[in-house]
């Protein structure tokens, strides 16, 4: 088993967008080498923590029924899927736009268990 989260890892690692994975408790549970770069936090300092307050703003043309929908869930209580322009505020202090898009991941059974955010 461990040589499958090895290669998982070194798979979304390989990805030059910005990957962070969140378990059901919007706890990191990996953040990927491009998330760093583009972010300025690290992997080690992210583990197991939420996102900081504020990594991202919608901007201001989202705001209202768009803004609503992002965060609205489906009936299963998980995020729904969407990309949406976002500004992502660097650890320096400095906001980036950026296309950012969340995918539910689910088990077997349709279950709920984390977020992908691909940016």
């Amino acid at each position: 088993m461990a040589d499958h989260i090895e290669i998982l890892e070194a798979a979304l690692s390989a990805v030059g967008e910005g990957i962070i994975v969140l378990n059901s408790g919007s706890r990191v549970l990996f953040w990927s080498p491009a998330a760093t770069t583009i972010s300025g936090y690290t992997g080690a300092e992210m583990l197991g923590r939420a996102l900081p307050e504020g990594f991202y703003a919608l901007g201001p043309a989202h705001h209202g029924p768009v803004e609503e929908d992002w965060h609205a869930k489906s009936e299963d209580g998980c995020p729904r899927e969407r990309p949406i322009l976002v500004n992502l505020c660097h650890q320096q202090g400095h906001s980036l736009p950026a296309m950012l898009h969340r995918v539910t991941l689910r088990d077997a059974f349709g279950t709920c268990f984390g977020t992908l955010l691909r940016f």
